[in-house]
């Protein structure tokens, strides 16, 4: 997939990795990351990950904390969101909602996949709140894909 060789996990003292978190990824990489989950597991023309791996990964497995993060699958978060829903910008369109998995890390970091817009969008930023990208999610991004 081109992954920058300067991505890695962050690892205990003994070496191990738990793969839920510590990832050092740039955000293109991250995107592409995104894209391959969108293609249901390929990558230029070659089934990377299984596709049912994919679908499987990111279908709800409980329904998470009830804080509005949403349902969880295997490292992968999801709910619907509603363009304009944070009202930082007010929307010219009918409401609408899209369902959409992501990955969610510390102090903003995302990477949102929202497959009915064929739309992958990432998040790096360095927030006192991991939510704080959101707006800009609902209220920018997916207002510029509204008919």
């Amino acid at each position: 997939m081109g992954i920058s060789e300067d991505a890695h996990w962050r690892a205990d003292p003994q070496g191990i990795v738990d793969g839920g978190n510590g990832l050092f990824i740039s955000a293109r990489d991250a995107a592409k990351f995104g894209q391959l989950f969108l293609n249901g597991g390929i990558w230029n023309e070659q089934q990377l990950v299984p596709a049912s791996w994919v679908t499987e990964s990111t279908s709800a497995k409980n329904r998470g904390a009830g804080d509005g993060t949403g349902s969880y699958g295997y490292q992968w978060w999801m709910r619907s969101f509603a363009p304009g829903s944070n009202n930082t910008y007010a929307t010219p369109y009918a409401p609408a909602n899209y369902d959409v998995y992501y990955a969610f890390g510390h102090a903003g970091q995302f990477i949102l996949v929202v497959p009915e817009l064929d739309l992958v969008t990432v998040f790096t930023s360095d927030c006192s709140s991991s939510y704080a990208p959101r707006p800009y999610f609902t209220d920018y991004i997916l207002n510029a894909y509204m008919r």
